[in-house]
């Protein structure tokens, strides 16, 4: 009797080392596979937070830009402003004391076209001579200064 107790126990202890070593590659097979997706996850993830990085920084670049594009519209339109803030006033007299400023000139001048607007008007003028020279929009002409 102790022969066939032996016999199947070998037998039972074969069934319990299968079940082990079955179990034992399950587990190794889980951990592999485990092993895999968790650099596979650790990409995407990579790939993800580079690809916010990157949509981040241009959005960032985009900020500045029209920041800057900003800026250099105030400074334009600051600069603008000087230059259109300048007045000048010019007067002319003669040694009888008969004076005239230069926008009396310019009225003059277009009158003396019978244009209503002139773009360029180059204007030269000579107290000596009691004359205004000028060249408005290419027709040269001239007016008396003074009377």
């Amino acid at each position: 009797m102790e022969t066939k107790k032996t016999a199947a126990k070998p037998e039972a202890d074969m069934k319990k080392l299968a079940t082990e070593l079955a179990k034992d590659a399950k587990a190794v097979e889980t951990k592999a596979a485990a092993a895999v997706k968790k650099p596979a996850a650790t990409a995407k993830k990579k790939a993800s937070t580079a690809k916010k990085a990157t949509s981040k920084a241009a959005a960032s670049a985009k900020k500045t830009v029209a920041k800057a594009g900003e800026a250099v519209k105030k400074t334009v339109a600051k600069v603008a402003a000087k230059a259109s803030d300048t007045k000048v006033k010019v007067e002319i007299q003669d040694d009888f004391g008969n004076s005239k400023n230069i926008d009396d000139i310019k009225a003059d001048i277009l009158a003396s076209t019978k244009k209503k607007s002139v773009k360029k008007i180059d204007v030269y003028v000579k107290p000596s001579q009691n004359a205004v020279y000028y060249v408005a929009d290419g027709d040269a002409g001239s007016i008396k200064l003074f009377g």
